[in-house]
């Protein structure tokens, strides 16, 4: 048993899940938890001036900007969230597993001034199971198909979600079970409308142009990009307005909107976020843990917000790149049938390496020009797993360029090995 909360822009919604598995396969019972007393969810907002009126909006207004006021309107969310859970569900299944979704454009500053609000309250929401609105989403999605007896999609998938005007976008390759790329493209309703196309426009080329062999799209074609997607998913309050759907479809001509049988867009994420066993094998693009030198964490989870980013470093002769999960906790990671806990820094790279993040999961570590640079892929895992065997898998990672990578504890994995041979 376990509860998922909903942290939309227009209202929180909450859910209980149970979990049982029979002979042939493994089931789920979902409850909508009734959060106030005119409707299902929840409507927060903030009584400051100067700020956004609803609650996930003000906190992205203000989290790493004034960090005093987000803590403090947290704080006020966080006991009202309470209230109302302590009259929907019991003290075990608050004090159980929860399970959240977030706006995309929540930074780690305001991710974390969220966790430790809720947390004061008794409601323990671990890194791990933060999940962004889009993913959850595409879980419902994928869910709702399997019920009605649809084939798994094999087309790529844009996945948008309008929640009153705060706006995000997931692309994701079904074929491989691997999240591209997401990010927010508004942040309310009164974001310029142009603005808003252009950064739509930006995430689903960059998307393209991961599906794509290196060469074969153009990402400033148009055209090329918009066919690119076999379906989209629309989800959120906001999903279903003729004027919302209208600019989709303007730009995506060619791709269906995804019909829905089981629950509404309004309530697609907090449906989905019950159905996150749906994407317990895929991968993303962006680091959902941490990247650590040293035992250090050098950057946090969360998505990239441009194609790439660079981090100056501090190298010994016995540095190393290790990955930890979204609570600091180190993982191993899996280097064909090879299991190890890190990945040495070459002594070549020099004192003062810089490490380059890509939006497509590549790690690059640079020195002076024309040394050759270390470079790898990363598969990381998707956040929210329902099942915690995953957690606890290596991440796998694959070696790129000419720089073998030296391994740190490596063993050998041998069904890997017997599965390989």
């Amino acid at each position: 048993m376990s509860l998922a909360i909903d942290l939309g822009r227009h209202r929180t919604y909450g859910a209980r899940t149970s979990f049982s598995e029979s002979v042939e396969e493994e089931t789920v019972d979902a409850e909508l938890l009734r959060l106030s007393d005119s409707n299902p969810a929840l409507l927060i907002r903030v009584n400051r001036l100067g700020i956004p009126k609803r609650f996930t909006e003000a906190l992205i207004y203000t989290a790493g900007y004034e960090d005093e006021i987000a803590e403090a309107i947290t704080a006020d969310a966080a006991q009202a969230l309470k209230l109302a859970l302590n009259d929907a569900a019991s003290t075990e299944e608050i004090s159980g597993r929860i399970v959240a979704s977030i706006p995309v454009a929540l930074g780690p500053t305001g991710r974390a001034i969220l966790l430790k609000g809720l947390a004061d309250q008794g409601l323990v929401v671990q890194p791990g199971d933060v999940v962004e609105r889009p993913i959850a989403a595409l879980a419902e999605w994928l869910s709702d198909r399997h019920k009605i007896g649809g084939d798994s999609p094999t087309e790529p998938v844009a996945v948008i979600d309008n929640d009153g005007g705060e706006i995000s976008v997931l692309v994701a390759d079904t074929a491989k079970k691997r999240l591209l790329a997401i990010a927010p493209v508004s942040q309310g309703p009164a974001d310029d409308t142009s603005l808003v196309i252009d950064r739509l426009k930006a995430i689903l080329s960059r998307g393209a142009g991961m599906l794509e062999p290196a060469g074969t799209l153009r990402q400033d074609e148009w055209t090329a990009v918009s066919a690119a997607y076999g379906h989209v998913v629309l989800s959120g309050s906001g999903a279903e307005h003729p004027q919302f759907q209208n600019l989709v479809t303007g730009l995506l001509p060619a791709t269906p909107i995804a019909a829905r049988s089981t629950v509404k867009a309004g309530q697609a994420v907090i449906a989905g976020l019950t159905e996150l066993r749906q994407i317990n094998d895929w991968t993303c693009s962006w680091p959902t843990g941490h990247l650590m030198v040293d035992g250090k964490s050098i950057r946090p989870p969360g998505p990239l917000t441009a194609k790439h980013e660079e981090i100056e470093v501090k190298s010994t002769s016995r540095s190393h790149v290790s990955l930890a999960d979204a609570k600091g906790a180190r993982s191993n990671i899996q280097v064909s049938s090879v299991t190890a806990t890190g990945v040495w820094i070459p002594q070549a790279l020099g004192s003062v390496p810089k490490m380059r993040l890509l939006d497509d999961g590549r790690v690059l570590m640079l020195g002076a020009p024309g040394v050759r640079p270390l470079s790898f892929k990363v598969s990381w895992p998707v956040p929210g797993c329902t099942k915690p065997t995953t957690l606890d898998r290596p991440i796998p990672v694959s070696p790129l360029g000419r720089r073998a990578l030296g391994l740190v504890s490596p063993r050998v994995d041998r069904a890997r090995q017997a599965k390989a041979e």
